[in-house]
């Protein structure tokens, strides 16, 4: 864990000056080869490239490390928007969640909520970065402190209900499930620091449609199990084990 923190803050400064260097020639931060991602890595560590050199100077002085780790502001400016009567709307139906896009070929992307909440903040509708506020901070920008409260809840049960069916198919070894048990890893993980709808209500469409799948080919197995242990014996008569001994 100590290796993982360090290493992650240590690369903090070689992400914020690669972001900006690619911005800067290509327009955008995803337009970039692992050789030219390789070799602005090369620069920053050399100390040939820094920070301070290609950004400004509230930026280059700021511990973005920190600040990736720390959510204070976000849920302050989601606070800010309730309080001055810019509530959030809810963005992702039912249909959007449990419908699959093999049934629903015209099926919509699913917003960006991050997005949405950077460009309002900002004012930039140029902006790429979609920025997580917490799943408390959700609630509270859709319904003040009874959301906080029930936005909670709701993440509750769900990771609740996960966590027992995940519990038992790790007691019982059933490999098959392995796919569920790590999506459940990743929603109680990452899904708190992000949006309701996107993190935790988002991924239940394809984890019960996973767990469908699982259960059809369990009954499927245990069937051909019956079937095949009721067979009569097709040892010719006079060469069972028995006779033979």
């Amino acid at each position: 864990l100590l290796v993982a923190v360090l290493a992650y803050s240590f690369t903090q400064n070689i992400n914020t000056a690669a972001r900006k260097v690619i911005l800067q020639d290509t327009g955008t931060i995803n337009q970039a080869d692992i050789g030219t991602r390789l070799s602005i890595m090369n620069r920053v560590i050399s100390g040939d490239l820094r920070v301070e050199d290609v950004t400004s100077d509230p930026r280059a002085l700021a511990q973005v490390w920190w600040l990736r780790l720390n959510y204070a502001g976000p849920q302050l400016q989601a606070m800010q928007f309730y309080d001055q009567g810019t509530k959030g709307e809810w963005t992702l139906s039912l249909a959007r969640v449990f419908v699959p896009r093999l049934l629903w070929l015209e099926k919509p992307p699913a917003p960006r909520e991050g997005l949405i909440f950077n460009r309002m903040v900002t004012g930039n509708e140029q902006a790429h970065t979609r920025v997580g506020i917490t799943v408390y901070a959700d609630g509270y920008w859709k319904y003040g402190w009874s959301g906080v409260v029930l936005f909670s809840s709701i993440m509750g049960l769900i990771l609740g209900a996960i966590t027992r069916v995940n519990y038992r198919s790790v007691a019982e070894r059933r490999l098959i499930a392995l796919p569920v048990v790590f999506l459940g890893m990743v929603m109680a993980a990452l899904g708190p620091a992000n949006f309701l709808q996107k993190a935790i209500v988002g991924p239940l469409g394809i984890l019960l449609a996973y767990m469908l799948v699982v259960f059809l080919i369990e009954q499927a197995l245990s069937f051909l199990q019956r079937v095949t242990s009721g067979r009569p014996s097709t040892t010719a008569p006079g060469l069972s084990r028995g006779k033979l001994e």
